[in-house]
């Protein structure tokens, strides 16, 4: 999926760099969520930042997670700078934990849902903070 971005350099260091980070640390979470992202920000793995998001069918196993649970929801976080990657890091969390964000997104059946389930997270959340 991300190298269909056309962002990567080199797809196997970007890999390399995801192993590493999940080695030091998984980055499984309670829920079946997981959001991968490579150990260090590197100007040379890709052009520029990126988020991608993928379900399984199952959940599969990846790291592990408080609950022992497999993961079925991945976000795949590629930043250049490290507040940019904090940021990220914290508006998915909060889009998952705080909006209807897994549930949509575990039943969407299309990209296009999946970047709907998106786009009404981000909503709901914005609502939320004008309240």
């Amino acid at each position: 999926l991300a190298g269909g971005t056309g962002l990567l350099y080199d797809p196997k260091d970007l890999y390399e760099g995801l192993r590493q980070r999940e080695e030091e640390s998984s980055t499984a979470m309670n829920g079946g969520i997981a959001m991968p992202h490579p150990l260090v920000r590197d100007d040379f793995l890709f052009e520029a930042s990126f988020v991608c998001v993928a379900k399984t069918p199952r959940p599969v196993f990846f790291g592990q997670a408080g609950d022992g649970q497999g993961t079925d929801l991945f976000f795949l976080i590629c930043c250049l700078e490290s507040l940019q990657h904090l940021q990220t890091l914290s508006r998915i969390s909060l889009l998952c934990s705080r909006t209807a964000l897994v549930a949509e997104l575990r039943a969407a059946e299309t990209p296009a849902e999946m970047f709907a389930a998106l786009q009404n997270a981000e909503n709901a959340l914005l609502a939320m903070a004008q309240r």
